[in-house]
């Protein structure tokens, strides 16, 4: 992958050891640079290394965006099919990474529904307690809060309690009773089947 984007143009290009950014890694890159972008595979794996690596970078103090690389791809491959130009063009439309965590935690669930907007604020906790600038996080927490449709400071007091372990959630008032299951009960079921 780092041959490819090589081929594409990218003279400064370095790649962790399998999909794991680590810390020190980030320090070292910290040294050259305060920007970077991720380019991690198209697929499920690359997906959450590229998370990851952003809490890694804003807990290091480097500012990421990701490439945006289509589903199963990888850098390599869209050089050997499509040529390095095509992997030049993706450089060139990168994805704010706090974007790219918000429409990651969005996927496969329904915003519409206060559940889904919980679940999303739930799945960035982890990346906003890397955020060391409080103008950064308040910046992030309205852009959440304008993707989810709702109030920035419904999105901070949730962080808050999320965070300090303080949220718990009340049952649904709709949800089934259980059902203790007592011997002459499970007679009648195995009978049933």
């Amino acid at each position: 992958d780092v041959i490819a984007f090589h081929r594409a143009g990218v003279k400064y290009c370095v790649a962790p050891l399998g999909t794991a950014l680590t810390d020190q890694q980030v320090q070292i890159l910290k040294r050259y640079t305060s920007e970077g972008l991720l380019g991690f595979d198209g697929d499920a794996a690359g997906l959450k290394a590229a998370e990851r690596g952003l809490s890694v970078c804003e807990k290091g103090g480097i500012d990421c965006s990701v490439i945006a690389l289509s589903e199963g791809s990888d850098p390599a491959e869209i050089v050997e099919k499509d040529g390095p130009e095509a992997l030049k063009n993706l450089l060139e439309y990168p994805i704010n990474g706090f974007t790219f965590i918000v429409e990651k935690a969005k996927q496969g669930v329904d915003v519409s529904k206060a559940s889904g907007k919980e679940q999303v604020v739930r799945h960035i906790v982890p990346f906003l307690t890397e955020v060391q600038s409080e103008v950064r996080r308040e910046a992030y927490i309205h852009e959440v809060a304008d993707a989810l449709q709702v109030d920035p400071e419904s999105v901070q007091r949730d962080i808050t309690r999320i965070r300090d372990g303080a949220y718990t959630r009340r049952p649904d008032v709709d949800a089934p009773k259980t059902v203790r299951l007592t011997a002459d009960l499970f007679l009648m079921l195995a009978v049933a089947a």
